[in-house]
């Protein structure tokens, strides 16, 4: 039967049974044109043989078999064939971006409302939550399209799908690891996936994120996205509302100061997210050994602001000495998105001997005769004073041996502090003045200025110390003036950040200032008497102030305390001089006191304002030098705070007159990358460099010679530098401990510096590209909200046509034959 049927029909290359094969007409009619002809045959099969003789049944008959043999022909002529199209259909994509950067941990997602509305959810949590509750929908997706998951951070990268699971309970659609990235890149992952599945039909992105990104989308990527019709489907994660986050953003503090010193901190706060409102938060210095708090204050925002009121200074007064680890933590009152960047460490050496001082004057004038008194009587300080003008001779007076004048390098060295009153240059030599300069710069020592009438500042700008004058002078200039009135001091709030000019041991209330002036100056410098700054108390005044021109001040200069002229009936306040100076130079730094009548302060308190005054002075200026005391060099890193893939500079400086007179070849410098939260989990092998000598500064009088290298580091993380050459090893001055040098490597743009959301991005994204943003229902339904961008592809159809197969003439002759015979039968012609 079935050879039969094919010999019929020829059916050789195509079958009916054959998958894909169909019937199919060469010409196709519509319906109504074969309504049309069926009736036409059959009506001239009615006329045909309505009007001849014989039985009306066979009539009919024969009219029936001849209108089928007419619909048979034109049914032959419109080209009977069986056909098999040749056609591919090509899957479209689906590109799943998943925000796997670090702040994912940030726990202020909606609640889950599964769970206690008291326990917040991570940014991750709402991810893994949301993809866990889709993931039907995700794998049906999968049987017809092809579905791309990539995770993103600084890069994209594509996601493995999870094991198939035995069980009936929905799995993640793939393998998730902890969001660590430090930055996420939106733009380039949604570059990375479009260049992933390129030339292929994409129906959409769904993009699961914070909205936080380093990047922006590139205007080539949001033209393919608009010429392709390629819709973006955004699912935000987070807080929609911003939030207040607190943090620490850096500490200053000195790495070394004498016992009993006042140490101060400052401190860096900032305030992001919601702003508007005003807050308080409490800002701690804690002893890390003992977790005793050493000081606290508590710090105001303004509404609208993100930084406080005023600078934060944290301050202590340590009495056991060795090395020490401080910790300044931040506790806020209210709600804080990131509270790990809430904290910051910090480490001080403290050294138990006294602060060496040097004071050379040039007459015996109130202000020395007190100063030389406070210095000693104060356990914490030696010292030796003596009075030097040309042509006299006046005895040495302290604790210290001083037959001469240092002449030295080696003697200048065993000063801490030098202070000059005011004598005249011409008592020293060029040369001592050169080793006193170079002792500054190079060894750390502190430089105090106490001005006079007569030599200081103007006899000294022209000697060697003359770049150690806080000011410039013009040509032809004699002297500075003075006020003609009596002044009062005020102290700015860079000496409260310094430690200085704390004269009171409990801080000023803002209930008790008179004034608004007072206010001001209490919550800037709250351990300032008010008393001092009161015009009424005559033993506050100051009969003789140089007053300086702020325009004279040098670039680096910095003031501690103005010089305000008291009020005598003048419709315009009297315009504050700079009185006391501060700036560094080379390793030390200077002050300048533009007054020597301090002493007047002994009239209203005893010796406590004066004393304090010129003692917490003094120990600033220590600091530097006891932070080089006992060590053959000096290593720094710059700068301390690094980007990642910045050059940094290491340097190493020689303060060992054996080692700066037989100098090495180069030093060498391990470095190490301590473990922790701010470091990547990789570990990272310990680098060793070598540094080489260069010459630093301009005049051949100001040159030292450095050891200088330039290190990159591989990855985010505190680093310790610490000299390894054995050479220091011979220096007399050998350490006891290691001579090292710390920075922190970070990320130039860390989105932990940013933590609050940007789920506006996100909105606008959808919104441009004809997608939209998606609720946690409509991710589960997300294929019916995707297009269908399949791409099918029709070729050459395979045919085979049956109008001129046996079948068709046979059929053509049966019905002729059934005709002719019928015909016959009835006697028709």
């Amino acid at each position: 039967m079935n050879d039969a049927l094919n010999w019929l029909l020829r059916l050789d290359a195509l079958k009916p049974s054959d998958p894909g094969v169909q019937w199919s007409l060469l010409h196709t009619l519509p319906p109504w044109v074969w309504a049309l002809l069926i009736a036409a045959a059959l009506v001239t099969a009615h006329w045909t043989y309505r009007r001849l003789e014989g039985p009306k049944p066979a009539r009919l008959l024969l009219g029936f078999t001849r209108a089928l043999l007419l619909i048979l022909l034109v049914f032959l002529l419109l080209g009977p064939r069986l056909i098999r199209p040749s056609e591919t259909v090509e899957k479209d994509w689906v590109l799943v971006l998943v925000d796997r950067s670090a702040s994912l941990a940030i726990a202020d997602a909606p609640t889950d409302p599964a769970s206690s509305p008291s326990s917040p959810r991570t940014r991750d949590e709402q991810l893994r939550a949301a993809l866990l509750s889709a993931s039907p929908t995700l794998q049906a997706l999968t049987r017809d399209r092809v579905v791309l998951f990539m995770g993103f951070d600084a890069g994209a990268y594509e996601l493995k799908p999870a094991a198939p699971s035995a069980s009936s309970t929905p799995t993640l659609p793939v393998n998730l690891t902890a969001p660590v990235g430090n930055r996420s890149s939106l733009g380039a992952a949604l570059d990375s996936a479009l260049a992933r599945a390129a030339a292929r039909p994409v129906a959409g992105v769904v993009i699961l994120s914070d909205g936080r990104s380093t990047d922006q989308l590139s205007r080539a990527t949001l033209r393919k996205l608009a010429s392709d019709r390629i819709p973006v489907f955004s699912f935000p994660l987070g807080s929609p509302l911003p939030q207040t986050d607190y943090l620490i953003r850096q500490v200053i503090a000195p790495p070394s100061a004498f016992l009993s010193d006042i140490v101060p901190v400052q401190v860096a706060l900032q305030r992001a997210g919601a702003t508007a409102a005003a807050a308080e938060v409490k800002l701690r210095l804690i002893d890390s050994a003992t977790n005793a708090t050493l000081d606290e204050r508590t710090v105001r925002f303004a509404p609208g602001s993100t930084t406080p009121d005023q600078p934060v200074t944290l301050s202590a007064r340590p009495d056991t000495p060795g090395s020490r680890a401080w910790t300044v933590r931040l506790e806020p009152t209210g709600p804080d998105l990131l509270p790990q960047n809430n904290e910051a460490r910090l480490a001080l050496a403290l050294v138990d001997r006294p602060l060496r001082v040097l004071y050379i004057d040039g007459y015996p004038r109130w202000e020395y005769r007190f100063l030389k008194n406070i210095l000693a009587r104060e356990k914490s300080v030696s010292f030796a004073s003596t009075l030097l003008a040309v042509g006299r001779r006046y005895l040495q007076e302290g604790d210290e041996d001083l037959d001469a004048i240092p002449s030295t390098a080696q003697e200048w060295a065993k000063w801490d502090v030098v202070m000059l009153g005011d004598v005249r240059p011409d008592v020293f030599t060029d040369q001592q003045l050169t080793q006193l300069k170079d002792r500054v710069a190079r060894g750390g020592a502190g430089l105090l200025w106490i001005a006079g009438e007569g030599a200081v500042p103007t006899a000294w700008r022209t000697t060697p110390l003359g770049d150690l004058l806080p000011m410039s002078f013009s040509q032809g200039e004699a002297s500075i003036r003075s006020f003609s009135r009596d002044v009062l001091i005020r102290p700015t709030p860079l000496a409260d950040a310094l430690g200085v000019m704390r004269l009171e041991d409990t801080p000023a209330t803002a209930n008790s200032p008179s004034s608004a002036d007072a206010a001001a100056l209490a919550q800037s410098s709250p351990f300032w008497p008010q008393a001092l700054s009161d015009p009424i108390n005559t033993w506050a005044r100051l009969r003789w102030v140089q007053k300086i021109e702020p325009s004279t001040l040098k670039p680096a200069v910095e003031t501690l305390a103005v010089a305000q002229p008291i009020e005598i009936g003048e419709a315009e306040r009297p315009r504050p001089s700079p009185a006391v100076l501060t700036m560094r130079f080379g390793a030390g730094r200077i002050i300048y006191v533009a007054t020597d009548e301090i002493w007047r302060w002994r009239y209203g308190r005893g010796d406590q304002y004066p004393e304090r005054f010129y003692l917490q002075l003094l120990r600033l200026l220590g600091r530097e030098s006891v932070s080089r005391s006992g060590k053959p060099a000096v290593l720094a890193i710059s700068p301390e705070h690094i980007d990642l893939g910045q050059p940094a500079r290491v340097s190493a400086e020689i303060v060992d007159q054996v080692l700066v007179e037989n100098p090495p070849a180069s030093l060498t410098v391990r470095i190490t990358r301590a473990q922790g939260p701010t470091s990547t989990d990789e570990p990272v092998e310990p680098i060793t460099l070598t540094l080489r000598p260069e010459w630093q500064g301009a005049a051949s009088t100001n040159q030292r010679l450095a050891y200088v290298a330039t290190f990159v580091a591989p990855a985010t993380g505190r680093y310790t530098a610490t000299l390894t050459d054995a050479l220091l090893s011979t220096a007399p001055t050998t350490p006891t401990d290691p001579i090292i040098a710390e920075a922190e490597v970070l990320v130039a743009d860390d989105e932990q510096r940013q933590p609050e959301t940007d789920h506006p991005l996100l909105a606008q994204l959808s919104t441009s590209t004809g997608g939209s943003v998606l609720s946690e229902s409509d991710l589960k339904n997300l294929d019916r909200l995707l297009p269908r961008r399949e791409l099918r592809t029709t070729g050459i159809a395979q045919e085979h046509t049956l109008w001129d197969t046996p079948a068709a003439l046979l059929l053509i002759l049966l019905l002729l034959t059934v005709e002719w015979v019928g015909r016959r039968l009835i006697r028709l012609p």
